[in-house]
């Protein structure tokens, strides 16, 4: 608990918090995720037009 902060606020920080911090985990990545680069080699980058068609 933080001083001066209602707890009202003080979940809406930490709500922020987590949203911002989900946007930089490494499956939320093309290239980190381990099976979208396989998945592109394997199918010559048909799987990434497809995904640009939807």
């Amino acid at each position: 608990m933080v001083n001066g902060v209602s707890p009202h606020h003080e979940q809406v920080v930490m709500f922020v918090m987590r949203q911002l911090l989900d946007r930089f985990v490494p499956s939320n990545f093309v290239v980190t995720t381990g099976e979208v680069p396989a998945e592109t080699l394997r199918t010559g980058g048909a799987n990434l037009m497809q995904g640009l068609q939807k």
